[in-house]
């Protein structure tokens, strides 16, 4: 009996002896793996030197986690206690902008009471000072009528940077000026659920509104990125337009017989009138028009050269042109352009662009226009898209183009 309790006890030591390193080392290993994660920017990500990088971490919380510490590099932008969340998985985003080219590694870690790492994770990015990156630029770009009841607010992301899904963009619907101290008749978060890449064109569409407003009438969209991104012109962010209800049916004509009035009897010495009769009325209502609601059509979006350079070197000018078409017939077609470069965001410029024969527009752009974007703009790039009216209302944009702009070098 005692050998076989000196046995049993024997062999407790040993597997104690042998699995305990087992445990402590999947203890070790398995903190590093499932309870802290990276979600932007992803693995290999590239960047330019000035963009604002969004730096987004999840955390498994647990009461035992005491400091976090982000770091880029060598450099610490987050250190702190992990916010309380209440929730099992906890979130913290911070914002770092590199100001110079290279490789870098974006580095988490998660500290206990006791000083020990109990969790890291870490993706290596690379700022590439050859790439031509603009910050997200949302603008608004047209509002229509919608039936009779519904607004449509449209808006682009012109700048070449993404906006990443779960960044609070909201939209402002207001019957009336910006400046109004009326309140929005419709206000909604459209950024939560979708990201937003450079050149994107978004729609935003109200309920139906009651009571109807009397028509036309004042509508202002407003955009609100809630300072997640810097904006250079903040009137790109709104937009004003009388609407009507041009969209609304023409009235039918009445089928009703038009009650005569008998005429009183002609004098005796004359023959009465040969009797006339009236022809019947119509019965059936004039055929429906179904109005045009399709959009003009733009293809061929073209620049001639594919660079250009400040003054005083010798080419300079640019020339931008489209195919714009319509069965409805064209009223008019505007070129949007500007001088851009990382953070740097020249004003908007717009013009009417000329009708050249056909379906074809185009539009000569040199040193003055440019100029009155930014200056001086050697350097940058020229960004711009081209957007066409219908003769009944109807608009549609293209996408944005971009053209370098060399500084002159003599």
């Amino acid at each position: 009996m005692k050998n076989s309790q000196c046995l049993v006890k024997t062999m407790s030591v040993i597997l104690v002896f042998l699995f305990t390193p087992i445990l402590s080392s999947c203890a070790s290993d398995g903190s590093t793996v499932y309870r802290t994660w990276i979600d932007f920017p992803r693995q290999g990500a590239e960047f330019s030197p000035g963009s604002v990088i969004p730096i987004t971490i999840h955390i498994a919380e647990e009461e035992n986690l005491a400091e976090v510490t982000i770091r880029v590099g060598e450099e610490i932008i987050f250190e702190g206690p992990p916010p309380p969340s209440g929730d099992p998985v906890m979130a913290i985003s911070q914002e770092w902008i590199p100001d110079q080219p290279g490789q870098y590694t974006i580095e988490v870690d998660v500290t206990d009471g006791d000083g020990k790492s109990v969790s890291r994770s870490q993706v290596d990015i690379s700022v590439l000072d050859d790439l031509e990156f603009f910050r997200p630029d949302l603008t608004v770009t047209d509002i229509i009528l919608v039936g009779n009841d519904q607004i449509q607010c449209d808006f682009s992301n012109l700048g070449g940077a993404v906006l990443p899904a779960g960044r609070d963009v909201w939209i402002d619907i207001i019957l009336g000026p910006a400046e109004s101290e009326l309140p929005p008749i419709s206000r909604a978060n459209i950024g939560v659920g979708d990201s937003l890449e450079g050149g994107d064109t978004r729609s935003f569409i109200t309920a139906p509104i009651s009571p109807v407003p009397s028509w036309p009438h004042l509508v202002t969209c407003r955009i609100d990125v809630d300072g997640q991104i810097t904006e250079s012109d903040e009137t790109n962010n709104l937009l004003m337009v009388t609407l009507n209800s041009s969209l609304a049916p023409p009235p039918i004509p009445s089928t009703e017989t038009p009650t005569n009035t008998p005429l009183p009897p002609p004098p005796t010495t004359q023959a009465p009138p040969p009797t006339t009769q009236a022809p019947p009325p119509t019965t059936q209502p004039p055929p429906s028009i179904t109005p045009d609601a399709s959009p003009p059509t733009i293809s061929g979006l073209n620049a001639v050269p594919n660079r250009i350079a400040e003054l005083p070197c010798a080419q300079n000018t640019v020339t931008i042109s489209a195919q714009v078409s319509d069965p409805s017939g064209i009223d008019q077609v505007k070129l949007y352009y500007r001088a851009a470069k990382g953070s740097t965001l020249g004003t908007w410029q717009v013009q009417n662009m000329s009708h050249a024969g056909g379906n074809n527009y185009q539009l000569a752009v040199g040193p003055a226009q440019i100029s009155a974007s930014y200056t001086p703009y050697g350097g940058m790039t020229l960004q711009y898209y081209v957007k066409a009216w219908d003769s009944i209302g109807n608009t549609n944009q293209t996408s944005s183009g971009n053209l370098p702009l060399d500084p002159c070098v003599q």
